[in-house]
């Protein structure tokens, strides 16, 4: 069978789009700072404090983007090769897995790129060191950090609400909403 055939021709002309862009996403080290540390840089020269904040705030999209499209790529691969080895249970629980990825990565990068592209202007300047006012983005800043690390926890346990998951269906349901609370 053809990729066409199982996901439908639309979403089968993005698989060689995918597999291009993951064949240049190449090995990046991303190194982030320590609140301790970046908290003493910041006090001692807030110019770098913004250029690092930024900076951080890029690697954890970089991050964010490629980790979803290496995860939709291995759900798509599992899909097709179920496909040539009927197993309808397997097939069924890669598909299942494939829409509950895009639903995790629709409810960040519904409005990530957005939100990167209205501040470029303070982007740009934070890296350079010519920003004139400190400037943060909680909202940008927690959206990233729920992608990466947002867990189940325990009933009744105090953690930033970032790090919190929600439930699948709360997931799910950003594919139908216009609603962006993270």
């Amino acid at each position: 069978m053809e990729p066409a055939d199982i996901l439908g021709p639309a979403a089968a002309s993005h698989i060689p789009i995918i597999a291009d862009v993951l064949d240049g996403i190449g090995e990046h080290k991303y190194e982030f700072m320590s609140p301790g540390e970046f908290a003493i840089v910041a006090k001692d020269d807030w110019l770098e404090g913004q250029r690092i904040y930024w900076l951080e705030i890029l690697y954890r999209a970089h991050f964010a983007a490629a980790t979803s499209l290496i995860r939709t790529a291995r759900w798509v691969d599992a899909m097709l090769a179920l496909s040539d080895n009927p197993n309808l249970t397997a097939f069924s629980s890669a598909y299942r897995g494939c829409l509950e990825a895009a639903a995790d990565s629709y409810h960040t990068f519904r409005f990530v790129p957005g939100m990167l592209a209205d501040f470029h202007t303070v982007i740009r300047a934070a890296l350079a060191k010519t920003i004139e006012q400190p400037t943060l983005f909680k909202d940008l800043e927690d959206a990233l950090i729920h992608f990466t690390h947002a867990g189940y926890v325990a009933k009744g346990e105090q953690v930033d609400p970032a790090v919190r998951a929600k439930q699948t269906t709360d997931y799910l349901k950003s594919l139908t909403t216009e609603s962006v609370d993270v």
